[in-house]
């Protein structure tokens, strides 16, 4: 009889820990359990959403070494279009990653000609807060980065652009897992709610 409880106890919490791992946007359930105070020994079934969306290209990893200082480095990417857009209109969206602390901030953008604005509002804001200034601006080789008027700010200001290889994604790659990861986070929540697909 004991045995029995145990079974049905267990499998109530795997329950609790399936559905919550859902709606945290599809988070690891190991830490899921431990967030929930639940026993870790508790047998989960995959998750088939997770299966799906983390599917990928194996590609070969560069590691780069890491910035000591704020601002030393500032990774940034635009990902987009995306599909369906926002209900504002906005289909793209731009990342800044401080390679040192790795502090993120992103900005959803309606057009890929606003990553210029996007980039001065960021840079603005991170120099008044740190005190610091960017050195080092790390980018693919995206039209909107490589352009006379990004150039121009980044010389005027003397940050040093530098660019990963063309169709070379690993070595921009931090601020590739970053887009992935939080794309794929938006397609649990999709997925789970048997919404659109087509992100």
């Amino acid at each position: 009889m004991l045995e029995q409880t145990n079974k049905i106890n267990l499998l109530e919490q795997a329950d609790k820990i399936k559905l919550w791992h859902q709606r945290m946007g599809h988070i690891n359930p190991i830490s899921l359990q431990k967030t929930l105070g639940l026993q870790s020994d508790i047998p989960l079934d995959k998750c088939e959403i997770c299966i799906e969306s983390k599917l990928t290209n194996q590609r070969n990893k560069e590691i780069t070494p890491k910035a000591k200082v704020h601002l030393e480095k500032v990774v940034t990417d635009l990902c987009g279009p995306i599909s369906p857009q926002t209900i504002n209109g906005e289909k793209y969206i731009i990342f800044f990653l401080d390679s040192a602390t790795r502090y993120l901030e992103f900005k959803l953008l309606k057009s890929k000609s606003e990553a210029y604005e996007a980039f001065i509002e960021f840079k603005n804001r991170a120099e008044n807060l740190s005190k610091r200034k960017i050195q080092y601006l790390k980018s693919d080789q995206g039209g909107e980065f490589v352009n006379k008027r990004f150039k121009g700010a980044c010389f005027t200001y003397g940050i040093v652009q530098q660019y990963s290889a063309a169709y070379t994604h690993e070595q921009n790659g931090l601020i590739e897992r970053i887009n992935r990861t939080i794309l794929e986070k938006v397609r649990y929540i999709l997925f789970t709610a048997k919404l659109l697909k087509n992100l």
